[in-house]
């Protein structure tokens, strides 16, 4: 009998910023993780932002930024406009557009 597990890839996913991608998890746990990520950002955006850079962020190996293990850390190494612009990306990385499905 076939199994779903034995096809998925854990390959990261790429993001529109250069160097940049995601982990590739399984749906269940980015919803239980980031599902609410709206109002978490406005509830306390450092820590939304650190968490998206432990948890979810990584290189094309899938290993995660050493260095960004503190909002102080991220804000020391990266500006507003890269912060947001990585941030920016995640949604359209993990959740593609049909358009873009396959790409």
């Amino acid at each position: 009998m076939a199994k779903l597990s034995k096809l998925v890839s854990n390959k990261p996913i790429a993001l529109s910023v250069d160097g940049m991608f995601v982990r590739n998890l399984p749906a269940k746990v980015v919803q239980e993780k980031f599902g609410n990520i709206n109002e978490d950002l406005a509830k306390d955006q450092e820590a939304v932002i650190v968490s998206l850079f432990t948890e979810l962020l990584c290189d094309e190996n899938g290993d995660v930024f050493e260095d960004c293990g503190s909002f102080d850390e991220i804000t020391s190494i990266l500006s507003v406009v890269d912060i947001h612009r990585i941030v920016l990306a995640i949604p359209e990385a993990i959740s593609p557009s049909a358009v873009n499905a396959g790409k």
